[in-house]
């Protein structure tokens, strides 16, 4: 029986808080299972990003304005939802980099 996202969704939210805790542990474990296979992976991008910034290819953001940027996309996003409503039967994205689009 497969069962709809948005509706697992909705009933997970409405357990007692000490469940839903439970609940996301056990989905937080589950991801964690795979992160071994991205080990490798996430060792050659720090690698990498390490090299590009001691041959000066790259700079830093300092965090002040990295920090104004996310709170200024946040307060974006939000007035948006506002705008448009909140949107209770959320679906999650089909990929990550659709995470980053928004």
């Amino acid at each position: 029986m497969k069962r709809d996202v948005a509706a697992l969704l909705e009933e997970a939210l409405a357990l007692p808080a000490k469940d839903r805790t439970a609940l996301a542990e056990a989905l937080l474990v589950s991801l964690d299972r795979h992160a071994e296979d991205d080990t490798a992976a996430w060792k050659a991008e720090t690698e990498r990003r390490i090299k590009e910034l001691d041959e000066g290819t790259v700079a830093t953001i300092p965090w002040p304005e990295v920090r104004r940027r996310l709170f200024d996309r946040a307060r974006r996003r939000a007035l948006r939802r506002l705008r448009e409503g909140l949107d209770l039967q959320w679906v999650p994205s089909a990929s990550r980099d659709d995470l980053h689009r928004r």
